[in-house]
C-alpha cells in the first residue's frame, strides 16, 4: 500500500521528492555557471570536503597559538 498525506502523522512536513542541495544562482554567465555545477556535482562532493577539512584544520592551527598566547598575556 503506497503512502499517502493522510498517513503521515498530523504536523509533520509533506513527503517530496529529494532535490539538489546546492541551487544554481540565476543570471550567471555560461563559464561561471558551469564550474559552480562541476563544483556541486554529486561526483565531485567527497573531493570538496576533504579540502575544505583541511582548510579549517590550517586555519585552526594558524589561530590557536595567537588565541592561547592572547589569553596567558591577559591573564
Amino acid at each position: 500500500m503506497s503512502a499517502s498525506a493522510s498517513d503521515q502523522p498530523l504536523g509533520s512536513p509533506p513527503v517530496t521528492p529529494a532535490r539538489s542541495r546546492h541551487r544554481e544562482p540565476a543570471g550567471l554567465p555560461a563559464d561561471v555557471a558551469e564550474r559552480f555545477r562541476a563544483a556541486t556535482s554529486p561526483e565531485n562532493e567527497g573531493e570538496s570536503f576533504v579540502r575544505n577539512d583541511y582548510l579549517v584544520l590550517l586555519a585552526a592551527c594558524l589561530v590557536a597559538p595567537v588565541l592561547f598566547i592572547a589569553l596567558a598575556w591577559l591573564a
